[in-house]
């Protein structure tokens, strides 16, 4: 996957996110916050393309959990 293509795929998903956002309760949004904050984002990683597969799990990840917790809750 090239690098653009990655970056395209994350923006995407934090579009995605955001409108979840929008969509959830105060509750379900603090939950959400708080898959962030376990996640880590932040983490400095030399190897670019590592950074963003590794990105793209946590996203995929945050998305599938805030998906169950708009739905289920």
């Amino acid at each position: 996957m090239t690098h653009l293509r990655t970056h395209q795929l994350l923006k995407y998903a934090t579009d995605i996110l955001q409108e979840m956002l929008e969509l959830a309760t105060e509750e379900q949004r603090n939950r959400i916050r708080g898959l962030f904050a376990e996640m880590k984002f932040g983490d400095r990683i030399d190897d670019e393309m590592r950074f963003y597969q590794e990105g793209l799990i946590k996203t995929n990840s945050i998305l599938n959990n805030s998906f169950n917790l708009i739905i289920f809750t």
